[in-house]
C-alpha cells in the first residue's frame, strides 16, 4: 500500500493499521503550504483520483499550512510565577480565524528540554 499527499509518497513501512479499517501514518513535510489531494494504491501504480472534476473534494483533501512567524515578544521575561499578560507580533496569525472571537492559543517550551 502507498498513499501520496500530491507528489510526496508515504513509504509503507511507516503504516499502522487500525482495527477500524483505517491506517495511521505521519504526513509528509511539503515545500508549499496549501492544499493536495490524498490518493491510495494497492500496488504503487493505481492510485484513487479526487472525486469530482471541478473542484477539490474535501475528503481526500489535505491542508498543509504555514508555520507562525513570532518577530517580537513583550515583555521579554516574567516572574515565574506566571499570570503576566504576553504580547506578541508576528505573521500568519489569523490564517485559521474563522471570526474575530476566535481564541489563538500559545504553548510556552522549555528551551532545554523542548518535550516538557
Amino acid at each position: 500500500m502507498t498513499v501520496k499527499f500530491g507528489i510526496n509518497l508515504v513509504n509503507s513501512t511507516t503504516f499502522n493499521i487500525l482495527g477500524d479499517g483505517s491506517i495511521q501514518f505521519e504526513a509528509p513535510p511539503a515545500n508549499v503550504p496549501g492544499s493536495v489531494v490524498v490518493e491510495v494504491s494497492g500496488n504503487n501504480q493505481q492510485f484513487t483520483r479526487d472525486l469530482t472534476l471541478h473542484y477539490r473534494d474535501v475528503n481526500n483533501t489535505f491542508e498543509y499550512y504555514q508555520d507562525f512567524l513570532v518577530t517580537y515578544i513583550n515583555p521579554p521575561a516574567v516572574s515565574n510565577r506566571g499570570n503576566a499578560k504576553i504580547t506578541l507580533k508576528g505573521m500568519l496569525f489569523d490564517q485559521f480565524q474563522v471570526d474575530v472571537n476566535q481564541s489563538i492559543l500559545c504553548r510556552f517550551v522549555d528551551q532545554n528540554n523542548p518535550d516538557m
